[in-house]
């Protein structure tokens, strides 16, 4: 079985490039998008990634758009989402939106990998 795929949605190139090289080291396929609108239509035009790791405040399309357009696809909204963001957001007010996690920037990398290992369990 082959590793499973993540989109990152980061606007920062150095954190989506930290990001990415942390999960590809941890065994997933990592690709980057910068905003919103460049994630929407990446998922219309691949494969769904396994998880989604979206940050909140981007240009263009911030996360709470994001959420609320992949939230209202059908095909889109059962893509679980890690949130990671130093927006101080509260988590609650993130999970209400239906996150399956919350982790706060700047980011413990060992928590990042355990919230998507969470919904992805199993990675080869």
């Amino acid at each position: 079985m082959g590793a499973k795929a993540v989109l990152v949605i980061e606007d920062d190139l150095d954190t989506q490039d930290a990001i990415c090289g942390l999960l590809e080291y941890s065994g997933y396929r990592a690709v980057g998008v910068s905003n919103g609108r460049e994630a929407i239509q990446f998922l219309k035009t691949h494969s769904a990634p396994n998880v989604i790791v979206l940050d909140l405040m981007m240009p263009v399309m911030n996360g709470w758009e994001f959420r609320d357009l992949q939230s209202a696809d059908a095909g889109l909204a059962k893509i679980p989402v890690v949130v990671i963001s130093a927006s101080g957001a509260l988590p609650r007010d993130v999970l209400g939106k239906g996150a399956v996690d919350y982790v706060p920037k700047p980011f413990d990398p060992d928590r990042l990998v355990a919230a998507i290992e969470r919904v992805t369990p199993g990675v080869a």
